[in-house]
């Protein structure tokens, strides 16, 4: 995605058409193409030396350099570059782009021909990765600090610009299993959490410091919003932060193991074993609903208005307030281990199960790219990146 890009009101188009002492370039950037994603579109071109490059785009067809001005929501960006990203869009929306260059603050040169593509959600079709690190299980990951950023058993931590290639962060020599991480909505401080009741923080997700957690449970997920933490875990286990360094136990209502805590809409909801479902509206006090199943659950997500919660034996069940749950039919051989939501619900599981919905209700098989279990997913930068079992992983975008 472009960074510090300045959006130019229309009125300075004069500027690509002025006098200046450098010459205008004589051709337009050669091999100008537009890739659409998920809200987003990529662009690529033959970027040379010392040029800047003005991308113009409207949502219509057929503009170009005359007739642009005359398009409502014409966007005008200066220096972009191959390979970056114009997010933003509207999913089903027909977009058309050109572009030229300029010698530096010269005149501008010729345009490109106008190209059209209408962007569209992602998830419909999943490419694998190289395997993440050494191989270990990758149980938890999370977007945020401009980087993808999984964890997994035996202490690793990796991050990535683009969910396909991976750096190992300094995890302050942790061995233990990390099973859990998240980057506070304040946008400073990222969280992972592990077993025997580790806990680590960063500020730029490539240095970790680890913190007493005050537990030797196992902590399995940790969630955040507005400057609040929650990690939760084995035998009800609930730690409560306002800095992601600091924690304290919250009074937990069961005893049952807490999977996964997330934050969606207006409460936290952690979900565990034998169908445990908390709520809690600020991560304090904690409140058991009636899920209607005995399952295990391991993750929860929210979109369109609708809950939906996934787990072993086949549950996928729904719900529009977290309080009535409605099961819905699924293969009960297979186990869903996370969902999430970005332009669209995504569900993953055991060998590589991935399912796809619109609206939480009706759900499709698409085809994985990988046969390993997933154990996570999450949605960053128009990107779905799913990971698991001995460090696969896969994206759509």
């Amino acid at each position: 995605m472009f960074k510090h890009l300045r959006i130019l009101a229309l009125a300075a188009l004069v500027l690509l058409t002025g006098c200046g002492e450098k010459s205008a370039p004589s051709e337009a950037p050669a091999n100008f193409s537009v890739t659409p994603g998920d809200s987003q579109v990529v662009l690529h071109f033959t970027q040379e030396p010392g040029m800047t490059y003005w991308l113009f785009y409207a949502p219509a067809t057929g503009i170009n350099r005359d007739n642009y001005l005359s398009y409502t929501g014409a966007q005008l960006i200066r220096d972009v570059y191959d390979g970056g990203a114009i997010a933003g869009l509207a999913n089903g929306q027909i977009y058309s782009f050109f572009m030229n260059a300029s010698n530096g603050s010269g005149p501008a040169g010729p345009t490109t021909a106008t190209i059209s593509v209408t962007p569209r959600p992602a998830g419909g079709s999943w490419v694998a990765n190289p395997i993440i690190g050494n191989g270990a299980n990758a149980n938890a990951v999370t977007f945020g600090l401009s980087h993808f950023v999984t964890v997994t058993t035996g202490g690793g931590i990796y991050y990535s610009d683009d969910g396909q290639n991976w750096t190992a962060s300094d995890n302050a020599g942790t061995s233990a299993n990390l099973n859990g991480v998240t980057l506070g909505s304040n946008a400073t401080v990222m969280v992972a959490v592990g077993d025997a009741g580790t806990l680590l923080s960063s500020t730029d997700a490539l240095t970790w410091t680890p913190h007493a957690s005050g537990t030797s449970a196992n902590l399995n997920s940790v969630a955040a919003f507005g400057g609040t933490y929650i990690a939760v875990g084995e035998g009800g286990t609930i730690l409560y932060s306002t800095d992601g360094t600091t924690w304290s136990a919250r009074t937990s209502p069961v005893m049952e193991n807490l999977r996964k805590v997330v934050y969606v809409r207006d409460d936290f909801v952690a979900v565990g074993d034998n169908g445990t479902v908390l709520t809690s509206p600020d991560g304090n006090a904690w409140t058991k609903q009636n899920s209607g199943t005995g399952a295990t659950l391991y993750d929860v997500a929210y979109g369109n208005n609708t809950f939906v919660g996934v787990g072993a034996a086949g549950t996928l069940m729904t719900s529009p307030d977290l309080v009535t749950w409605t099961p819905l039919a699924l293969d009960p051989s297979i186990t869903l281990y996370a969902a999430t939501f970005g332009s669209q619900f995504i569900a993953v599981g055991q060998n590589g199960t991935t399912l796809v919905s619109p609206d939480g209700v009706s759900w499709n098989f698409v085809a994985s790219a990988t046969s390993a279990d997933l154990y996570a997913i999450v949605f960053g930068s128009g990107t779905y990146l799913a990971v698991g079992q001995n460090g696969a992983s896969q994206y759509s975008n």
